[in-house]
């Protein structure tokens, strides 16, 4: 894991919505054939390590190369970390004298776990973060050849399902911090105070939609942890999702805007992956409209703590208004609402 905060000493953190393998003691390995899980697991101690000598997926590769399709499939990644506890976390992130607050990072679809972990927009995502700020990635989607728009499609259809499990388990990981801030006085000094966030990109909405989804009443009511800063950018997700009147609001995006201090919504109408996907009909007969982050999410004055960037005014000439997590601007424009915030709160004990 690669990173300043790892230059600096600082220990690599990820969230796992994937059922590792157990090792000895607690030790864990996870791979990008990992099953998806509801169970949130913290893992540090992140490394990268050679996988068995065989496996399911490794022979379903050895059939693709007998057919001279070699080239179109992702090779195995295979990693070993150490699960560690809620409480566990809390404390060594207080003990990193540079940090003060921690993002969540929930990625898009189809993605490698270094990737994920080390090396997303071109460079590790934490880079493009104040040093004291600690990016803390979640591993949940399955890795797809997509060198063809059929494979894309299944990919898509795959990681639907994963997302559903993956939202499922940022609810789980919500409730067990509310509980924990109330028992721990470490880990309401970490998490309470608006201070740790969440930074969603593409289907990692759908993921964060999931969880409004399944916020009950009594979460919201129950209280003790907030996120400070929510970000949804270029979402793949129900275009309606914060429109007063819609369902997607009532089931999931009225939530969201109650889990969190602030919501920074970002999306440009020149995204050409969710431009693309909106034009695929298979995936629009199956999932409806899901291109939020090309169309913008419409009337939402009636969210007060929702604030929208169209990207391509906030970023002129980009490349790429999808894939734009390694820009700089980009990173000082999230630093700056988790700053407004800060300001906010009265100091944790």
């Amino acid at each position: 894991h690669i990173s300043k905060m790892e230059s600096k000493g600082a220990p690599s953190f990820a969230l796992l919505a994937v059922k590792p393998e157990r090792l000895s003691g607690n030790r864990v390995r996870f791979s990008d054939q990992s099953a998806a899980v509801t169970k949130p697991i913290i893992v540090t101690n992140i490394k990268k390590v050679d996988g068995p000598s065989c496996s399911l997926m490794c022979c379903c590769r050895f059939v693709c190369c007998c057919f001279g399709c070699c080239c179109s499939t992702p090779p195995n990644e295979f990693f070993e970390a150490d699960e560690i506890t809620m409480e566990e976390f809390a404390k060594t992130v207080d003990g990193l004298q540079d940090i003060t607050d921690v993002i969540m990072f929930v990625h898009g679809y189809t993605v490698q776990p270094s990737e994920i972990l080390t090396n997303f927009g071109g460079k590790p995502i934490q880079n493009v973060f104040d040093p004291h700020v600690l990016v803390m990635p979640v591993v949940w989607s399955s890795v797809t050849i997509s060198n063809t728009e059929v494979e894309s499609i299944v990919g898509y259809v795959v990681d639907r399902a994963r997302a559903e499990k993956a939202g499922e388990c940022l609810h789980k990981f919500f409730r067990q911090a509310q509980t924990e801030c109330k028992k721990s006085g470490v880990v309401r000094k970490v998490f309470a105070g608006g201070k740790f966030h969440l930074l969603a990109h593409s289907m990692g909405c759908f993921v964060t939609y999931i969880m409004g989804q399944k916020t009950t009443r009594g979460d919201l009511e129950q209280g003790n942890f907030d996120f400070g800063v929510i970000v949804i950018k270029q979402a793949n997700a129900a275009p309606d999702w914060f429109n007063e009147n819609s369902e997607n609001f009532k089931q999931s995006g009225s939530k969201i805007v109650k889990i969190a201090n602030r919501v920074l919504l970002l999306w440009s109408p020149d995204d050409a992956t969710l431009k693309a996907l909106a034009e695929s009909k298979l995936a629009t007969k199956i999932y409806g409209s899901n291109d939020l982050g090309l169309t913008g999410p419409g009337n939402v004055n009636h969210v007060k703590n929702l604030k929208v960037i169209n990207a391509s005014t906030q970023f002129p000439g980009l490349d790429n208004y999808h894939a734009y997590l390694g820009l700089q601007e980009f990173g000082n424009l999230v630093v700056g609402e988790i700053k407004k915030v800060s300001l906010l709160y009265p100091k944790v004990a």
